[in-house]
Parts: structure tokens; C-alpha cells; sequence
């Protein structure tokens, strides 16, 4: 009989294959997404439809009922995800070509193997460093073909935030396997409180984007509500 930690193992394999495929589609719809709409009128409305879709969740699966010093935990990690990673991520996929934007996000699991290095005391095998040059030296060469390339343009912001985004993406990683809340209310939790903060921000800056249908619209007419 195969014990639990090698059911546990195949298990989080095949999430970890899951969640690469399902992500692999996400340039695509960012793309699509920011030709009618802001980076944050984009993450507002995302953040609309994922708290619907966490709070459900976590209401079927009863995991409401939580210490409040978790609770505050979870909603403080909000503020790194999806409050601060997906502005960047998107300003990145704004300025830059999908596929190079995705290349470089890619590159998260890097940013979290040097994190670990200081903040969980881990020191690094030879193994380690010679595959955190491999990758770099990987991306630093995607970067540089397609720069060259006259069809796809590039700009050295674009690819400050998303570099930064891996940071912030792997900074927030580390920081939530501290908290000892299961993972559905870890994100209702946390997209709850940043939701809020997300449309704040959004209405003083680009302004929140109507949900208004599409029969009978004026095309030619403004669609934003002004910024404060």
C-alpha cells in the first residue's frame, strides 16, 4: 500500500501541472482584457467576481469560523495579493508583449528560491545557484531575442514590474505558509479586505469602468465613471 506522504506527493504534483496549465492561458485574457480596459479597472473587476467565487467556496466548505488573529493575517496578506501583485503584474502585461510578460513572471519560482535563502535561514547548494543562473541566463535570452525582434515592442518599465511582480509574488508565497488557515478562506479572507482598497484606488485614479449591457450602447459614448 502506498503510504500518505507519497499519495500526498502525486497529489500535489498534479495540482502543481494543473495550475501551470491553467495559467498558461492567462497572458492571452490579460491581453484581451487591457485593450478595453485600465490595469486597475481590470483588477477591480476581478476582484469583484473572485470574491464572489472564494466566499462562495468557503461558505460550502464551512471555514468562516477562524481565530480573529488569522483572520487579520489572511487580510493583510490582501494587501500583497492581489492588492500589489496584480497592479504591477498588469502594468507589466500593459507594457509588454504577452508572451515576454509571461516569460518573466515565470521566473517567480526563482525570486522565491533566493527569498528563502534569508528569511527561512536556507543556505543554497551548488545545485541551487547553478540552477538560478540556468534560468536567469534562460529569461535574460528571451528578453533579448525578443527585443530584437521590429514586431514586438518592449520597454525596460514593462520589464521593472514584471521582475518585481516575481518578488512580490514570492514574498507573499513565503509569507502565507506561516499563517495556519486553510486555503480557501485564506483567499476569501484576503480578497475580501483588498477588494474594497482595490476600488478605491481605482476610482481616484482611472475610475471605475460601468457594467452596463451591450444592447443598445452607444459605442462612441464614455463608459467611465470620472476619477475623483
Amino acid at each position: 500500500m502506498q503510504s500518505d506522504d507519497s499519495i500526498n506527493e502525486r497529489q500535489a504534483t498534479v495540482f502543481a501541472l494543473a495550475a501551470v496549465l491553467c495559467w498558461s492561458t492567462v497572458a492571452t485574457a490579460f491581453k484581451l482584457g487591457l485593450d478595453v480596459l485600465t490595469p486597475r479597472q481590470l483588477l477591480f473587476q476581478a476582484c469583484v467576481f473572485s470574491s464572489a467565487v472564494f466566499v462562495l467556496a468557503n461558505s460550502l466548505f464551512g471555514q468562516w469560523r477562524i481565530d480573529r488573529t488569522l483572520v487579520r493575517q489572511a487580510a493583510l496578506l490582501g494587501l500583497l495579493n492581489p492588492l500589489l501583485y496584480y497592479q504591477i503584474l498588469f502594468a507589466a502585461y500593459d507594457r509588454l508583449p504577452a508572451q515576454l510578460a509571461q516569460s518573466v513572471n515565470y521566473t517567480w519560482a526563482i525570486a522565491l528560491a533566493i527569498l528563502a535563502l534569508p528569511i527561512l535561514g536556507q543556505r543554497p547548494s551548488s545545485r541551487t545557484l547553478f540552477g538560478i543562473v540556468v534560468s536567469y541566463t534562460g529569461v535574460l535570452i528571451i528578453t533579448l531575442g525578443l527585443g530584437a525582434s521590429e514586431d514586438l515592442a518592449w520597454n525596460w518599465q514593462g520589464l521593472v514590474y514584471a521582475f518585481s511582480s516575481t518578488v512580490v509574488w514570492a514574498l507573499y508565497w513565503i509569507l502565507s505558509t506561516r499563517v495556519r488557515v486553510q486555503p480557501v478562506a485564506l483567499m476569501a479572507w484576503s480578497f475580501l479586505f483588498a477588494t474594497p482598497l482595490v476600488g478605491i484606488v481605482c476610482v481616484v485614479t482611472d475610475g471605475i469602468e460601468q457594467w452596463t449591457p451591450l444592447v443598445g450602447q452607444n459605442p462612441d459614448e464614455d463608459k467611465c465613471l470620472p476619477p475623483i
